[in-house]
């Protein structure tokens, strides 16, 4: 048997925004403060915390996703 591999499928503009090329380092959830809030349609994956990437930018995740 042969050993197991993984498929990635990018589906634009599906899952979450921005795109992962344009993320700058690894997603982390974190708190929920006036000084990171950037936009009204952030969505937070655990009450009170918001994800974002190395730079803070929000990553907006897609109902459904």
């Amino acid at each position: 048997m042969a050993p197991l591999k993984l498929a990635v499928f990018d589906l634009d503009y599906t899952i979450w925004e921005p795109e992962m090329y344009q993320l700058d380092g690894p997603p982390k959830l974190i708190p929920i403060s006036t000084n990171n809030c950037r936009s009204s349609t952030q969505t937070c994956v655990e009450e009170g915390k918001q994800v974002v990437d190395q730079s803070n930018t929000p990553i907006n995740i897609f109902d459904g996703a």
